[in-house]
């Protein structure tokens, strides 16, 4: 495996807290259940300076109220927006959080980030760049430090991908993904990728928010099923109509 960047997470920093949950105007991603019997919620907000950053907050179920919520990843310099964020829960108590990273000004999709807790979501490092870039993506545990990251990846060949870490995030094999749902094929093929357009330019930069009702795939989502096997949802558009489809796959 190699990686971008082999330092451990660290830099867990006191953040602005928010006595209210925030409004939202995107659906809220998936929460977390919590050892605890709280839930951890995340949020996509916009900020007054325009940005996408993510929030989190705590929800307990007993008595029915939200703790303060605090951002989590948001670019204090203005150059990039995040958004997207998806949980994964390791054995450890560690938990993950996958970003969609993209720039502000441009509008182009960049490295995911990801950033991470080790006390219930109540602190978090910084995010932190990664060797992959796509957008939507989904985030899931396989052992106790086997992730694994399914993402909407719209340069050649577009399609969902999936790549996997052996050490909770720390590298990935971004150099030989599985190319999971391929769109130029339209269908679902489970192999490794070969031959890559690396210059490629993604016809969605600098009109993201404009491309959107175009795309013909999309939405990934990961849960474990039985033993050893993981499921991927997606959806894809069909002779007009948007299909909502599932792979069950076993990673090596």
């Amino acid at each position: 495996m190699v990686g971008a960047d082999a330092r451990p997470f660290a830099g867990h920093a006191a953040a602005a807290l928010h006595q209210q949950p925030p409004r939202c105007p995107l659906p809220l991603p998936l929460p977390l259940p919590l050892p605890d019997g709280q839930v951890l919620v995340p949020a996509e907000v916009t900020t007054d300076a325009g940005l996408q950053a993510v929030m989190t907050g705590h929800y307990d179920v007993s008595s029915g109220v939200f703790s303060p919520f605090q951002f989590v990843a948001r670019d204090t310099s203005g150059r990039l927006s995040f958004g997207d964020p998806k949980f994964a829960a390791l054995p450890d108590g560690t938990i993950l959080m996958w970003l969609w990273a993209f720039v502000n000004a441009t509008e182009e999709t960049v490295a995911a980030h990801l950033c991470a807790s080790t006390d219930n979501g109540r602190s978090w490092s910084a995010p932190r760049p990664t060797p992959i870039v796509a957008q939507a993506s989904a985030l899931l545990t396989i052992d106790d430090a086997r992730v694994i990251v399914a993402g909407n990846v719209r340069t050649p060949p577009e399609g969902i991908r999936l790549w996997q870490s052996p050490d909770a995030g720390q590298h990935w094999d971004e150099a030989s993904p599985i190319q999971m749902w391929d769109a130029r094929s339209h269908r679902m093929l489970g192999a490794p990728i070969g031959e890559r357009a690396q210059a490629a330019r993604d016809p969605s930069d600098g009109k993201l928010w404009e491309s959107l009702p175009g795309f013909t795939f999309g939405s990934p989502d990961l849960v474990p099923a039985e033993e050893g096997v993981s499921l991927l949802t997606y959806y894809v558009m069909n002779e007009g109509f948007a299909e909502v489809r599932a792979c069950r796959f076993v990673v090596d």
